[in-house]
């Protein structure tokens, strides 16, 4: 199942998609013009429901009841968590990529 976004310029404030501005109509505000793909860890919650973990940024996690809604937690929670960063911090975090996830077999 795909989670991308095309790319298109995006503005954080209205969450609008908008492939023909570089400024928001709305907003006036400079649009980001590129979109980045997070890796997105789903594990089943021990009460129902799913967790998300983003292993690109440390911390960043969410919950939801379906997997359509922990996804659009997750897109928030992303959002949220690179608002808070520098330019040089987005750049060092944007640099890592998930690899792959393997299973180990241990005596529990």
């Amino acid at each position: 199942m795909e989670w991308s976004l095309p790319r298109v310029n995006y503005c954080r404030c209205c969450q609008g998609l908008y492939q023909n501005f570089y400024i928001c109509p709305y907003h006036n505000k400079v649009l980001a013009n590129y979109m980045h793909d997070f890796d997105v860890v789903l594990l089943e919650d021990e009460t129902g429901g799913y967790v998300a973990i983003v292993p690109a940024l440390p911390g960043c996690h969410t919950q939801g009841d379906t997997l359509a809604e922990v996804m659009e937690n997750a897109k928030e929670a992303i959002d949220l968590y690179l608002e808070t960063l520098t330019a040089a911090e987005k750049k060092d975090l944007l640099k890592g990529k998930v690899v792959g996830i393997q299973k180990v077999k241990v005596l529990a």
